[in-house]
């Protein structure tokens, strides 16, 4: 999942870098387009909305692949989401080639709404992003206050004052 993320946008970081359409057009030379396009497809058919409207991706393995089968990996997450963008505004801006692929104004739309209803795990009471299955446990316990009282330093070439 985590090449299929990162590949998925590769080509629009090269238009939002070069400003050069007709490299996403190009299927021949460069399947910029078609990448976005398919990478899209796929994200949407894996995700699906919850109770409360948002868009999540369950049972994906996250960026280390150590910890696999997560639910609503961050990365994963905020890169389907950005693919799915990508894609739809690639669509837009090229009508025809997206045509040539399939696309059609609803399909482009649903990419659009599933990036923008995206679960993304936050904690609030931390200010970070986690995984779904973490636990305050997760978090370390840090006790707020006065910073214990350093002892004074010298510079390394300097002696000690009596």
């Amino acid at each position: 999942m985590i090449k299929q993320s990162a590949y998925g946008t590769e080509p629009w970081r090269l238009v939002e870098n070069r400003l050069d359409l007709d490299l996403l057009a190009q299927s021949e030379q460069d399947a910029g387009l078609e990448l976005l396009v398919e990478t899209a497809r796929m994200w949407r058919s894996l995700g699906h909305r919850d109770a409360a409207g948002k868009f999540r991706i369950e049972g994906v393995t996250g960026p280390d692949e150590y910890s696999a089968v997560k639910d609503n990996n961050v990365y994963t997450n905020l890169m389907a989401q950005r693919n799915m963008a990508c894609a739809a505004d690639a669509a837009a801006r090229l009508p025809l080639a997206a045509k040539a692929l399939g696309v059609t104004t609803e399909e482009a739309a649903s990419w659009r709404d599933a990036a923008a209803a995206m679960y993304i795990p936050f904690d609030e009471r931390v200010g970070i992003q986690l995984g779904e299955r973490a636990s305050e446990h997760d978090i370390p316990k840090v006790k707020a206050g006065p910073r214990p009282a350093q002892p004074a330093r010298r510079a390394p070439d300097s002696q000690p004052t009596n």
